[in-house]
């Protein structure tokens, strides 16, 4: 299937609503922070690609004591 005839079956709203419990699933973001804050991580640089609002990259930016954020 061609990208533009996905755009117009909007393939992303219905993956979206067929994957929405991820989302609305903490325990994945729990047990990255665990291990940010097991292993006393840094980073001077923070990356998310995909991060939808930012709101887990500022999260993850604020344990790992980064100083610049980046997100596409």
């Amino acid at each position: 299937m061609k990208n533009i005839k996905i755009i117009k079956n909007k393939e992303a709203d219905k993956w979206f609503l067929r994957n929405i419990r991820s989302y609305n699933n903490d325990s994945f973001d729990e047990r990255i922070i665990n291990l940010i804050k097991n292993n006393n991580l840094k980073a001077d640089k923070i990356l998310e690609i995909g991060c939808a609002n930012g709101n887990k990259l500022n999260q993850y930016s604020k344990l790992l004591k980064s100083k610049k954020k980046l997100w596409y």
